[in-house]
Parts: structure tokens; sequence; C-alpha cells
């Protein structure tokens, strides 16, 4: 009986509630009120950096660490020669006109005549007279000399054979080397020193004693210029 007057009450409640939402002309408005915290942080700040970082540079070739070890050692015999040779040819100086070189301790000594003239000439004879004076200043006469003593006499004949036109030729000639290329090399025999005349002589006097004579004129002063440069 107890709980059938508690649910009757309750009824009664919940009618009356009813009764009034039905008779009310406004809507309810429910609001929500929606709190926001708003909290402040403070700002970084933002710091820019500059980094320098070394740029590389790329080259086509490639560098290579190169470890030298020096060994001294002494130069082979012919590498040192050939060095004094390359340094004398830097020093070389030009032979002064009509003079000769230093050095000359031997000769081989030619004579060259005319064959048409050769044996009334006597070109033997002539030839030791030439020798004769070479060894007066101890020059050495041998065949294996690279200083080659060349005397030459030419003639010819004018007025049907009553004068007599003549050259001499005193000189001196040298075996030397020729560098063509840096491949060719080349043996030579250079001129390097001369003395010359000519003459006309008549039929009488056209003899041997006048070519030996200026054979020996002609060594004499081819010696005295080989004294003249010992004396450097």
């Amino acid at each position: 009986m107890k709980n059938t007057v508690i649910t009757s009450i309750s009824a009664l409640v919940f009618l009356v509630i009813g009764l009034f939402i039905g008779k009310s002309n406004k809507q309810i408005e429910f609001q929500t009120v929606i709190k926001t915290n708003i909290v402040e942080k403070p700002v970084e700040k933002v710091v820019e950096k500059i980094v320098e970082k070394p740029v590389k540079e790329f080259v086509d070739k490639y560098i290579t660490n190169v470890v030298e070890k020096v060994v001294e050692a002494e130069i082979p015999e012919k590498y040192q020669f050939a060095l004094e040779i390359h340094e004398r040819m830097l020093r070389a100086k030009y032979l002064d006109f009509a003079k000769l070189p230093v050095g000359i301790s031997d000769l081989r000594i030619k004579v060259l005549m005319d064959k048409n003239h050769e044996e009334k000439l006597n070109s033997k004879q002539i030839l030791e007279t030439l020798e004769f004076e070479a060894r007066k200043i101890g020059i050495k006469i041998t065949d294996d000399s690279k200083n080659q003593l060349f005397y030459e006499v030419n003639v010819m004949e004018a007025n049907n054979g009553l004068t007599f036109v003549y050259t001499q030729t005193l000189s001196l000639s040298r075996e030397s080397y020729l560098f063509a290329t840096p491949e060719k090399t080349y043996r030579i025999i250079s001129e390097i020193w001369r003395n010359a005349s000519f003459g006309i002589v008549g039929k009488n006097n056209f003899n041997k004693t006048l070519f030996i004579e200026d054979a020996s004129r002609y060594m004499v002063a081819f010696c005295n210029r080989v004294l003249e440069s010992r004396e450097k």
C-alpha cells in the first residue's frame, strides 16, 4: 500500500510538470558557457648561424703525393764527360780572324799539285819542307791527326806557255761534328784557317825553287800563329 502511494505521487508530479511545459509559449534556451584558458608562453627567438664550409675544387688531374728519396751517387764517367762537353759548348767563343785555336800539337800534311806540273814542281820536296818547319816548334807529324794541313798549288799557262798564272793556298782543317737533328749527327772536315795568294811568273822562272821557297815562307807564318796561340 505504501509503494502504491509513492508511485501515485510520482505520477502526479510528472503530470504537473508536463502541463506546465505545455502551457508555456517560450522556448527554453539552454546556454552553454565554454571557458577558454589562454596561457601565454614566451616567444622563442630563432637565431640563424652562418657556418663556413670549405669549397671543394675539382680539377681534371689527379694529385699524387710523391715522396722523393735522394740518394747520393757518383755520376758515371760517360755522363760526366758529356756534361763537360755541354758546358764547354755554352762557354764557346768565336775564333778571331786569321787566328789559330789553342792545342795544335800534331798535324797531317798534304800537298796538292796540278798533275800537269807535279813533276816539275817536286811536291815531295815541298812536303818535306813543310814538315821540317812544323817539327821545329814541336809539332808531331802523324797520319792519325785530326788537324789536317793542306798546301795546294794550281797553275794555268798563258801567252802560249810563255807565262804561268798560279795560286798557292795553305789551309788548316779539323775534323768536327755537326748536330743536324736530335737523331742525326755528322762528322765533317771544317776549314778554320787559310792563307792564300796568286802570282804570274815567266817561263824561265817557273821552277821548283820558287815554290819551295814560297811553301817555306807560308809554313813559317803558320808556325808563328801556332806559337801565338800557345801564349794565351
